[in-house]
């Protein structure tokens, strides 16, 4: 249900990438995210944040467009982030994270962007900390994804897409079933609404797969 089911490095990097451009259009609001990562900043404060983007909620709307989030939704995710960019550098003894290279664009001036966001180098070692919960699309077993249409932490772009294709690498895309409800947020789903799509994924809606051996 909204799983973390893509590579978990990169799902988790995209709270470092957006907190980062957060600041290059809002600067002074968020701690350096070099002091989040080692722990050393206080937590952000959401009063802070909602204060900035009220300055300039067109600007805001265009950051929260540009990382499928609704603009209501923006101040929440940013202190969310915080927090899981604090946790995973705890638990890895460091920052595992490293946006030396990223490519930041869908902005009015990319440019400006990438030449004022702040970069971060991995800490040697911090790789081993996601080694172990990698995934591989290597089912042996009916597995069922159950995911909102609109998720605010775990887009369905960024989660499902890329684990279907993985699925579909390893040719066990017969094992994979995705359904999608209607609900707007994080496993967002009512009773109804989630028996309803169930059944109607078991019966009527027509799901068609690759013929085995065609690939």
């Amino acid at each position: 249900m909204c799983p973390l089911s893509n590579h978990p490095y990169l799902q988790t990097k995209m709270a470092l990438d957006i907190n980062a451009v957060f600041s290059v259009f809002f600067p002074g609001v968020l701690p350096p995210l070099a002091d989040v990562t080692s722990v050393k900043a206080p937590p952000v404060s959401l009063p802070a944040v909602k204060e900035a983007i009220a300055r300039d909620t067109a600007l805001a709307a265009a950051i929260a467009h540009r990382f499928e989030l609704k603009p209501r939704d923006l101040p929440m995710v940013i202190l969310f982030n915080d927090g899981v960019i604090r946790d995973i550098s705890q638990l890895a003894g460091g920052n595992p994270f490293d946006n030396t290279n990223t490519l930041y664009s869908g902005f009015p001036d990319d440019l400006e962007v990438n030449e004022k966001v702040e970069r971060l180098p991995a800490a040697p070692g911090t790789e081993k900390f996601y080694d172990q919960y990698d995934r591989t699309g290597n089912i042996n077993c009916p597995t069922l994804l159950l995911h909102t249409i609109y998720d605010q932490l775990i887009p369905a772009s960024m989660a499902v897409i890329p684990y279907d294709n993985m699925v579909h690498e390893q040719g066990k895309q017969s094992n994979l079933v995705v359904v999608y409800t209607n609900g707007q947020g994080h496993c967002s789903f009512t009773p109804v609404e989630t028996a309803g799509r169930l059944i109607c994924s078991g019966s009527g809606e027509r799901r068609y797969k690759a013929k085995p051996g065609i690939l």
